[in-house]
């Protein structure tokens, strides 16, 4: 279509969204949006690849608000996705708890 990639057509945001770290102690990550199964595919160097997190730090940044996100991956892509969420669902949620744990010492 003309535009570089990265960036959304009509849109004042820039490219890429950057906020400030919420969890100091934790590294942060480069997040792209995409449908893509694999970070070499999407055209940009990222950790992650997540179109709703994408959209909710678009929301954001429009804002003005704070972010942050944290993900756990539950499912490999060689093999169904329901079974590995099944297997690990409860992990993603002792993790998260942690963090959130965690941060509020």
């Amino acid at each position: 279509m003309g535009f570089a990639l990265g960036v959304t057509p009509y849109d004042e945001a820039p490219s890429p969204l950057i906020f400030d770290p919420v969890f100091t102690a934790f590294a942060g990550a480069v997040c792209a949006a995409g449908t893509r199964s694999r970070r070499s595919d999407v055209g940009v160097a990222c950790e992650v690849i997540d179109m709703e997190a994408y959209a909710l730090a678009k929301v954001c940044w429009h804002e003005k608000c704070k972010i942050c996100l944290c993900e756990y991956v539950t499912d490999v892509l060689t093999r169904p996705a329901a079974d590995d969420w099944q297997a690990h669902v409860h992990k993603a949620a002792r993790g998260v708890s942690a963090i959130v744990s965690w941060s509020l010492i």
